[in-house]
């Protein structure tokens, strides 16, 4: 499961709730069922973290100028953390991997048996690359309904977390 934080703020249309992964959390056992896996590791990848972002320079100070950012008074733009307490309580055995450098998070997506993409170009990417199963999240409010179409997708989200299977599968 991709979960998209870091600048991805509340205010962000990319940002997703926490209680939306903690349902999506509680059907883990569906889709190992639909999916017909045995004990797999069910690992959530993300930039979560409490930190901050310092800019350097003028290039990557205009990267960081958006709508939905915002600098606090040492100049950092903080980063959106997860509640892990409320995703290990809907899914104990669940893995959180905040810890990956970006090539390996890619690589580590895309070759998932069963890949969840979040609000994010990154983990779209890998869904579209992958040859394994991928779960597609819901249209946003204003986007192009046809996005999510993966070649092989198993399953998509509806807004409020609830599995929608495809019916081929």
């Amino acid at each position: 499961i991709h979960i998209r934080r870091g600048n991805a703020i509340p205010e962000n249309p990319r940002y997703v709730e926490d209680e939306f992964y903690e349902k999506v959390l509680l059907q883990i056992p569906e889709i190992i069922d639909k999916c017909q896996m045995d004990n797999p590791d069910v690992i959530i990848c993300t930039d979560s973290d409490n930190s901050t972002f310092t800019p350097r320079g003028h290039d990557q100070e205009r990267m960081w100028r958006q709508p939905h950012l915002y600098q606090n008074e040492s100049g950092e733009y903080p980063h959106t953390s997860i509640n892990f307490d409320l995703l290990k309580k809907a899914y104990p055995n669940v893995i959180i991997r905040n810890d990956m450098d970006t090539y390996s998070s890619f690589i580590f997506m895309l070759t998932a048996k069963v890949l969840i993409v979040g609000n994010s170009a990154f983990s779209q990417s890998a869904g579209l690359l992958s040859t394994n199963r991928v779960i597609g999240m819901p249209a946003k409010h204003g986007m192009d309904p046809r996005h999510n179409h993966f070649k092989n997708k198993v399953a998509a989200l509806d807004p409020s977390g609830i599995l929608l299977w495809e019916s081929t599968h």
